[in-house]
């Protein structure tokens, strides 16, 4: 299986690693760049179960060590931000990481089974809140 999409460092901003600590290092590909250890899945048309399988297919990998998974859910049709126009979405976040339970957070600019956005409003509704950071160990 490969990724859609690959976030790597910039070689300018983040030196390549010295010698690695982990024991056997990592598969790589052919040139000795090891693979990605940290996953995300990104899904729109894509089912939450298919989503779901494929982060669980990630996780089955010796070298994942955690994987992402974002469900970007269908626009709620006949309601709009007065202020942009944009369609109230929700999208569902959800974090597995080996031997420990899977997390999971709501968010976007509409509740999940809310029909007023207005009088009852989303919890991730600014940026850099403690509750919506995403925190993956990197010391491994």
């Amino acid at each position: 299986m490969s990724p859609d999409a690959c976030v790597r460092p910039n070689m300018t901003f983040v030196p390549k690693p010295t010698t690695s600590t982990v024991i056997p290092r990592p598969p790589g590909d052919k040139s000795g760049n090891p693979h990605a250890r940290i996953m995300c899945e990104v899904a729109v048309g894509q089912s939450v179960g298919e989503l779901g399988r494929k982060c669980l297919t990630w996780m089955q990998e010796p070298y994942v060590r955690a994987a992402i998974s974002i469900k970007i859910l269908e626009p709620r049709q006949n309601m709009r931000e007065p202020t942009t126009g944009y369609y109230y979405r929700t999208m569902t976040a959800k974090l597995y990481r080996q031997g420990m339970a899977v997390q999971r957070w709501d968010f976007g600019n509409i509740k999940k089974h809310s029909r007023d956005p207005i009088t009852d409003p989303p919890g991730c509704n600014a940026p850099n809140l403690a509750a919506y950071q995403i925190t993956i160990p990197i010391s491994e």
